[in-house]
């Protein structure tokens, strides 16, 4: 009996301890592969825009707004978003924070801005 306890234990823990890391491994991998699509597709849907501003059919501006509107409505596992800063970081746009548009983050922390 008290063998049997032993080597039920032994297996759980194996299973658990080699199992679980496989697993977690996989969630991982297959969570980057989705966020790495996701960024693909950004870039895809800014990179028409770019093209369509090429050829005339946008000015620069309206073209930026246009994939900045796409851009807002792209979730991510339904809550997350795409957050959009021009390079000096001024906040451009993200999907219901229509308040934070235009503020300029002095901060490299999620969500810390300041008024230009």
């Amino acid at each position: 009996m008290g063998i049997c306890l032993v080597m039920i234990i032994v297996v759980v823990c194996g299973i658990y301890f080699y199992l679980s890391p496989l697993y977690e491994r996989e969630l991982l991998k297959n969570e980057k592969i989705h966020v790495e699509n996701l960024v693909d597709s950004a870039h895809s849907l800014i990179n028409d825009y770019y093209n369509r501003y090429r050829s005339g059919e946008f000015d620069e501006m309206e073209a930026q707004r246009l994939a900045l509107e796409r851009l807002k409505k792209i979730r991510y596992r339904g809550t997350g978003y795409f957050w959009v800063n021009d390079l000096t970081p001024t906040m451009l746009g993200r999907e219901g924070s229509e308040k934070l548009q235009g503020l300029k983050r002095k901060a490299p922390v999620h969500g810390v801005c300041q008024s230009l």
